[in-house]
């Protein structure tokens, strides 16, 4: 009897244990850091680009939550809704959304995309087939260090899409340590509002605020800094980032460090150096207020020969947090074109932020006459509200440019062209991301084609005009560091492609493709490296558009794209998207010339972040809940400790009966 109700008893706490596992478990709650999620405040806090992002209500469609959801009318192409996160611990995160379309072409992905090189980022992939039915996606993305967090809805198709409850869950948010100190943040002085007789006489003095605190140790990212302040931080270089740079302040190529001499105030200023023959930036991002005037000033130490000009620029952005297209540039009264001993000032003087304005990239530019090692020393910076200076750099709009009309004979036929065979000297790296008002931007780039032999022949490039006009690109260039092919007569409609190929044999190996194509004698460029090289477009001034950098080399992105194996491609995750980094891109298992890499990913096999080593593509229906290791550890333990009972009752009973048999 003992035995049996042994045996009872286990069975009995093995089957409970089963119906655990086989029921929900109950959700832990976990801070949520999207912010109108449910787009109950309309828009509020999303950016959608070109496309309208409105909140509808229960009469139109019924919510997964609230009184609301949101919703974007498509028109045949990709689309993007985005929120950036700011000051993101350390920890694991689960994004999640639910999304609706209205036509079964449409494709929808979820992502979650880590500013910089901290951690990664991650995808879902919304199955095809439901229409008119909400469907759950939810995805995880480990963060390493203090970061910004952006959370993408893109995709592409027509109709429809709604989204809801959209949600960031994870650890609550704590302070970045260290926080600004009160005196890193420098209010508006006399030095921030120009006047029509200003000049180079100093008239700041060191003062005992300037020198760092002992007991500060600033957050290794720059970019990881809190929500953007209306002014900016460290502008004097006296707070060191754990990596040795100046806290809050970023490069785009080029290496920027902490000096102790020269130093125009207090203990240290800023160097910024470079080892290659790209133009390349240190800049900060700052809030500003739509419609108001500002000044941007540093004092800069240019006596080093091989600097060819430094310059100031400050780039607008209708986001909350200078991500996106930029919707005008302004620059500095004057540049800095020849060496000199001791600090110099440069200055925008009083420049008035477009009306739609929300933030600001505030950019010191440095263009080396050549590949040799360049430096300046950069102190004093200030940013703040100034008086209008009729001697500053007149805004440029971005709707001005572009507005060449096509040339192009209005049919479907592949418009292809021969590059001319005069090759430039190296190309200067990129003024991009919003420095350029064209739009035009390298998408894809298929630099190690899977090929036999040499693979030259099988590169190409891919280009996007991201802007709402036709953009020609007659007398543009495009090359890789050793050498450039100049373009000839080529336009690409607004939201348009067009590839640049090595030779003809794109043409046979994507015949598929309809649209703009120009071909290169055999190679871009010198060829590109498939273990590091770039690829930079220069517009007929020789300005750089854009650039992009992978494995090796790091003169666009530091870090650059991680390096992709033979046969994929690196593109844009978002068509257009650009914010000046190496995580715009991602690693294209499928490469999709003519069209975003969105379109082509329904298989589910789709993209991963091409600065991650392991797969990142999740495919996930309209319901998730994976219960965990622990219910089935207890379940394994009581499963033993079954078998640990009938061992020990059963098989002496057994053996007992097998001796007595005859």
């Amino acid at each position: 009897m003992r035995t049996f109700c042994l045996v009872f008893a286990a069975m009995i706490l093995l089957v409970g244990i089963m119906t655990g596992l086989a029921a929900p478990l109950a959700s832990v709650s976990a801070f949520d850091y999207i912010q109108n999620g449910s787009f109950e405040n309309g828009a509020d806090g999303w950016r959608s680009g070109r496309l309208e992002l409105v909140a509808v209500g229960a009469d139109e469609v019924p919510p997964v939550t609230g009184a609301s959801s949101g919703r974007i009318g498509l028109v045949g192409g990709p689309f993007a809704m985005v929120q950036g996160v700011f000051d993101v611990p350390p920890g694991i995160y689960q994004f999640s959304a639910s999304v609706r379309r209205t036509r079964p072409e449409t494709e929808i992905v979820l992502g979650a995309q880590i500013a910089g090189a901290d951690g990664d980022g991650r995808q879902v992939i919304a199955p095809t087939g439901p229409v008119d039915e909400w469907i759950r996606l939810s995805g995880a993305v480990s963060v390493q260090s203090f970061s910004q967090l952006q959370i993408e809805i893109g995709g592409s198709g027509s109709g429809f899409v709604y989204v809801d409850d959209v949600r960031l869950d994870g650890a609550p948010p704590i302070t970045a340590t260290p926080t600004t100190a009160a005196t890193s943040t420098t209010a508006p002085s006399a030095t921030a509002t120009p006047t029509g007789t200003r000049t180079a006489t100093p008239t700041k003095t060191p003062s005992s605020t300037k020198t760092p605190s002992s007991t500060r140790t600033p957050a290794g990212a720059p970019t990881a800094a809190a929500a953007l302040s209306a002014g900016l931080n460290n502008d004097g270089f006296e707070d060191a980032a754990d990596d040795g740079g100046p806290a809050y302040w970023s490069s785009y190529g080029g290496d920027l460090s902490i000096t102790t001499s020269p130093v125009r105030s207090g203990n240290r200023a800023a160097r910024f150096e470079s080892t290659s023959a790209s133009t390349k930036w240190m800049f900060q991002s700052v809030r500003v207020d739509p419609g108001a005037t500002y000044a941007f000033d540093a004092w800069v130490a240019d006596s080093d020969a091989a600097v060819g000009a430094v310059s100031l620029r400050i780039s607008w952005y209708d986001s909350d947090d200078a991500s996106g297209r930029a919707l005008a540039t302004s620059d500095s009264i004057s540049q800095l074109d020849a060496p000199a001993a001791g600090f110099r000032e440069l200055t925008t003087g009083g420049v008035t932020a477009p009306d739609a304005a929300r933030s600001a990239r505030l950019r010191i530019l440095l263009a080396p006459l050549s590949g040799a090692p360049a430096a300046i020393v950069v102190d004093d910076a200030s940013f703040g509200p100034a008086e209008p200076e009729s001697a500053a750099t007149t805004t440029v709009s971005t709707a001005s440019i572009g507005d060449t009309p096509s040339s192009g004979d209005g049919d479907n036929a592949p418009t292809r062209a021969v590059l001319g065979a005069a090759r430039r000297p190296a190309l200067a790296a990129p003024v991009q991301g919003g420095a350029s008002a064209n739009h035009v931007v390298i998408n894809e780039v298929m630099y190690d084609p899977d090929i036999k032999g040499a693979d030259a022949a099988g590169e190409w490039v891919e280009l996007y005009n991201a802007g709402e006009q036709p953009v020609a690109l007659s007398g543009w260039s495009i090359g890789d560091a050793a050498s450039a092919d100049t373009l000839g007569d080529l336009t690409i409609e607004a939201h348009g492609f067009a590839i640049i190929a090595a030779s003809d044999r794109f043409a046979t190996e994507h015949a598929s493709y309809v649209g703009p194509l120009v071909t290169a004698g055999g190679r871009i460029g010198n060829s590109l490296g498939n273990d590091g090289d770039r690829v930079v477009l220069s517009d007929s001034s020789g300005a750089v558009v854009d650039a992009v950098s992978w494995g090796s080399d790091t003169s666009a992105f530091k870090p650059s794209v991680s390096d992709v194996p033979a046969g994929h491609s690196i593109e844009r995750r978002t068509a257009g998207a650009d914010t000046d980094a190496a995580a715009d891109f991602v690693d294209n298992t499928h490469p999709s010339p003519g069209r975003a890499i969105d379109a082509s990913i329904g298989d589910g096999s789709g993209p991963k972040p091409a600065n991650s080593a392991s797969p990142s593509v999740e495919v996930l229906g309209s319901s998730s809940g994976a219960s965990g290791w622990l219910p089935w550890a207890i379940a394994g333990a009581a499963l033993v400790t079954l078998a640990g009972t009938l061992g020990w009752r059963v098989a002496p009973v057994l053996r007992n009966r097998w001796h007595k048999d005859p």
